[in-house]
């Protein structure tokens, strides 16, 4: 069995972030169970609590065990408040976990394309199908409420058409006209409107109850920067004549007790910032735009720099676990 091959570094690396993943989103989905009243919602946050607990954690503690590599801390009941009173709205927590469902199947696939052992890929494979499953309950759960936010609606040529000129790649002069956005670039700047509302509520919800000062402005940082985002997305697509997502239900209540540690919600954000800089750069190629691609590189730093500032943050409370490394060769010769 090829099971009793040693793991390489990418399936060490799948395995490892999926565990600190799966750790983080069960704890954060044990106080989401207790502030929910649908029916559906609960339905959904147990399914995925069952599908980590007795899928995820020991199929992944047995292949480590088998192979001798450190399982990480991740998060436990010193993480989450479940008697906190509700902070998020019912709405955004749905909201919040079709996201999540979308960067599960995301992560699922990444490494189920890049892993070679037959148990690694099972994982992986089943992993995704949970996922796409909670995502297809989440998307119809919200349309039949009539709050699923659709992307937009465009009207196209009738026939297909070679681009003629050079300057269909342009928009970075000013005083210039600007060519209307085609769909690649609508459906990017969607994407990004959508995910950084997201990480407005949330972070805005983190800076309300965080216990440290400067974790406290760490999240009011990220909240300016996701405002810098939307509004360069929704006034890109508005100048096209194009709708921008509506924003979301109040989502924030008075509480200012915290449900999570403030180690929980800084990783939270880390794991945000990190899928918003993958984000970032996969646009980068398909807006055909100057002007878009600049501004994507732009923000792409600043998201990088802002990310970067959270680790240095975690780091020095001692809250960043540090992932499987290779031996310092050097260090080892001495």
């Amino acid at each position: 069995m090829d099971s009793a091959i040693k793991l390489t570094a990418t399936e060490i690396t799948g395995l490892w972030g999926t565990y600190l993943e799966a750790s983080m989103s069960f704890n954060m989905k044990k106080y989401f169970l207790q502030t929910v009243t649908c029916k559906k919602t609960k339905q959904l946050l147990q399914e995925d609590m069952k599908h980590i607990e007795s899928f995820v954690f020991p199929e992944i503690t047995r292949i480590f065990h088998q192979d001798k590599v450190a399982l990480p801390h991740g998060f436990g009941d010193e993480d989450v408040n479940e008697q906190a009173p509700p902070l998020l709205s019912e709405q955004f927590i749905q909201e919040f976990m079709l996201y999540r469902s979308r960067l599960g199947m995301t992560n699922a696939t990444s490494f189920l394309t890049n892993v070679t052992r037959t148990d690694i890929r099972d994982f992986f494979k089943k992993s995704f199908d949970h996922c796409f499953d909670q995502y297809n309950q989440l998307t119809d759960l919200l349309l039949e409420k009539g709050i699923y936010i659709r992307a937009p609606f465009i009207e196209t040529q009738a026939q297909a058409e070679m681009i003629s000129k050079n300057d269909y790649l342009g928009g970075v002069l000013p005083f210039t006209d600007k060519r209307p956005l085609n769909a690649p670039e609508i459906q990017g700047l969607f994407m990004h409107t959508q995910t950084n509302m997201i990480g407005i509520r949330l972070l805005t919800a983190f800076q309300q109850v965080a216990q440290d000062k400067a974790v406290q402005d760490y999240f009011k940082n990220g909240v300016k920067l996701a405002k810098e985002i939307v509004g360069f997305t929704t006034d890109t697509l508005s100048a096209s004549d194009t709708p921008a997502p509506m924003t979301w239900d109040g989502s924030i209540t008075s509480s200012t007790v915290a449900p999570f540690s403030d180690r929980l919600m800084m990783y939270v954000t880390n794991s945000i910032s990190a899928v918003g800089i993958g984000a970032m750069g996969l646009s980068i190629p398909t807006a055909m735009r100057a002007d878009i691609q600049s501004k994507y590189m732009t923000l792409m730093k600043d998201i990088s720099q802002y990310a970067k500032q959270g680790i240095e943050i975690m780091i020095d409370y001692r809250w960043f676990e540090k992932p499987p490394t290779t031996p310092d060769r050097q260090k080892l010769k001495n």
